[in-house]
């Protein structure tokens, strides 16, 4: 399917040109450092996808240029245009995406302007078009011992034939000033939209925030913050609204000792909303987070650890404040059990004194061993259990994995694996609700060539689901320096459900998938890829592609 270009694409591949040329002519007057240096990519790809309507055509162009260059020694120049072409089957309109950016930079300021176009003709409608045209830009100063002041702009306007023009303008002002460990900013935003028909909506922001660090005896550390926002917003419908905002916070850390650290943290938040409308109640939100951690190390192989969380906030000033509120503790151990052997123990509990949901524990525990008798052969086991304390039908559950791998050769390899999940009421009646069994054979012939097949098989006793086995062969071949060659084949036995009553289902999915690359050269590769599948209905789709990708 060949490029087409309509005359709006045409005036945006022209005025790309002539920006470039310009700006090489510019470099390479005023440049006394060094040369423009010209980088860029293509990439072409082209799809033949299955549909419902018959088999649809994809063809994706990208296009990636960049110009940069120094100009008297310290400003760096760049110039990067982006175009992305989609075209799809006959009778559709083509989708073109152009990206213009120029960057400026330099020791004390910089600057950066982005401008994207893009039109749409809206498909199976006479004359509906899609236009929309952004603009970004952002600038920066800060000379020596200075704040630093930014800048960022974005005007926008889409208009659509059959629902007019809509605006949207945005600009952010910043003065950030950092003296040492201390930091305080002040920043101003306005944004503005209009939509389609008369109303249009606006919204200022006005924000100020200062933090500092500290760091005093007992290898103590403190940080500050503290931030103010103020909100206001004209809607739609006239109605306007304004919002303050508090908030600040305080961490601390410390590790008087090697084997020992923690940690504390507060914040807090104190929000007031207003509206214009009589109707609407002012809204007063409070909100409190404090958290605590203590963590001990005896010795190298054990660990415990103690944490507590509050969390306390209202949202209106006849509510009630709802509170969370949990202790949790954690006990690790880890050691050799026997010659090969190793073992890794947790215990953890969680302990609830206020959340919504009432006092609670819930208790965990995790046990796990791992060995290697031989250099090539090693096996782990894990086993988990939690309990959540109630009555409740699932308040016990459970899981195990076992796993082992034996590699007799240098270039083959076996692993097999064992899990399954356990759930019920009480400890005795437990019972598995799911099973799963896979194995894997790894063959590297040689450094260019490595075959791989994998099976595996799950049963899902609470669906009442019978075991239900999948395969699968990888293999890839490389050519020095020429091509790479990759394939993918799997195939699923059709999940069938033990019910005797439930019809049985005999077709099996399956998927192939199939790819080469040739190198073309040191940074050009064209590809080609393969895909065949077949459904559990027995219905089979398949689709290929080729591509095409080049760098400079």
């Amino acid at each position: 399917m060949p490029l087409r270009l309509t005359g709006a694409e045409t005036r945006h591949w022209i005025r790309l040109s002539g920006i470039l040329l310009v700006v090489s002519l510019m470099t390479r007057m005023g440049s006394n450092a060094m040369a423009a240096v010209w980088n860029g990519s293509m990439r072409v790809d082209y799809q033949a996808i299955p549909s419902v309507g018959g088999n649809r055509e994809d063809l994706l162009q990208q296009y990636y240029l960049r110009v940069s260059d120094r100009l008297f020694y310290k400003n760096q120049l760049t110039l990067t245009g982006n175009f992305i072409h989609r075209a799809r089957q006959s009778g559709q309109p083509a989708d073109f995406r152009p990206r213009y950016e120029v960057t400026l930079t330099s020791y004390a300021y910089g600057g950066q302007l982005v401008y994207e176009p893009h039109t749409q003709k809206q498909p199976g409608i006479n004359g509906e078009e899609d236009v929309s045209r952004r603009w970004r830009g952002a600038i920066y100063a800060q000379p020596d011992r200075w704040p630093r002041f930014s800048a960022d702009f974005l005007r926008a306007r889409r208009t659509q034939t059959s629902q007019g023009t809509g605006r949207e303008s945005w600009n952010t002002y910043q003065v950030t000033w950092q003296p040492g460990s201390h930091v305080l900013a002040l920043s101003y935003s306005h944004q503005k939209r209009t939509s389609r028909g008369a109303s249009a909506e606006l919204v200022e922001v006005y924000r100020a925030t200062a933090s500092t660090d500290r760091t005093f005896g007992w290898h103590s550390r403190m940080n500050l913050t503290y931030g103010f926002d103020r909100t206001w917003n004209q809607t739609y419908a006239s109605v306007s609204s304004s919002q303050d905002q508090h908030s600040a916070g305080v961490s601390l850390s410390g590790d008087p000792l090697p084997s020992l650290n923690w940690t504390a943290q507060y914040g807090g938040r104190f929000q007031h909303s207003s509206r214009t409308s009589a109707s609407i109640i002012p809204a007063n939100l409070t909100n409190h987070l404090a958290s605590g951690t203590v963590s001990w190390t005896p010795v190298r192989e054990v660990t415990a650890s103690a944490s507590r969380y509050v969390e306390r906030g209202s949202a209106l000033a006849d509510q009630a404040a709802q509170r969370t509120d949990y202790w949790q503790g954690r006990i690790s151990a880890e050691g050799k059990l026997y010659r090969h052997m190793r073992v890794l123990g947790t215990i953890y509990r969680l302990y609830y004194t206020g959340a919504p949901q009432g006092t609670k524990y819930n208790d965990a525990y995790f046990l796990a061993f791992r060995g290697q008798p031989f250099v090539r052969v090693d096996w782990s086991a894990e086993m988990t259990l939690a309990d959540r304390h109630g009555r409740q039908a699932d308040r016990f559950a459970g899981a195990a994995n076992v796993y082992s791998r034996l590699q007799p050769l240098s270039s083959l390899q076996m692993q097999a694996g064992y899990s399954n999940v356990l759930s019920g009421g009480t400890f005795r009646a437990m019972a598995v609700s799911e099973e799963n069994l896979n194995t894997n054979l790894q063959y590297t012939a040689t450094t260019n060539m490595g075959i791989s097949a994998a099976w595996a098989i799950s049963h899902n006793r609470a669906l009442k689901r019978k075991w239900t086995p999948t395969w699968t062969v990888t293999g890839t071949y490389r050519w020095p320096s020429f091509a790479n060659i990759g394939f993918s084949y799997s195939r699923q036995q059709a999940i069938q459900s033990a019910d005797p009553a439930a019809p049985k289902v005999t077709a099996q999915p399956s998927t192939l998938l199939a790819n080469i690359v040739f190198w073309l050269g040191p940074s050009s590769t064209l590809n080609a890829q393969y895909t065949h599948q077949t459904t559990i209905g027995g219905q089979s789709n398949e689709n290929w592609g080729v591509g095409i990708s080049t760098s400079f």
